[in-house]
């Protein structure tokens, strides 16, 4: 799963980066010792769920997009409704959504850009 944190920035501008490595502790602290988050860049965190169905996977990281909007509604005191989108990519994946090669190397191509 790879969410887009870009509604840190949005709302925190410069203060974005100290809530991005708030938020993924946060999400470190959540998950199973056998998954992993880590950013990719400045508003990208990947979570990797292994031996985890791809329905699974989806409600953790929803659960994370949820404790996203929490902790910036907290820091702004107001409650945050925008939407943090979510891509997901799973092997094997039987739904016939994009293969994990493909969806890496997608990433990586808008990476470069």
């Amino acid at each position: 799963i790879v969410l887009d944190l870009s509604i840190v920035e949005k709302h925190l501008g410069a203060d974005a980066e100290k809530t991005v490595k708030e938020i993924m502790s946060l999400a470190a602290s959540r998950i199973r010792v056998t998954d992993t988050v880590t950013l990719l860049d400045s508003s990208h965190v990947a979570l990797l769920f292994p031996e985890t169905p791809r329905q699974n996977a989806m409600i953790a990281g929803r659960r994370i997009t949820d404790m996203v909007r929490r902790t910036l509604s907290d820091q702004l005191g107001e409650t945050i409704e925008d939407a943090v989108p979510m891509e997901t990519a799973s092997y094997p994946d039987a739904a016939g959504a994009k293969s994990v090669k493909l969806f890496l190397e997608e990433l990586a191509k808008k990476s470069r850009n």
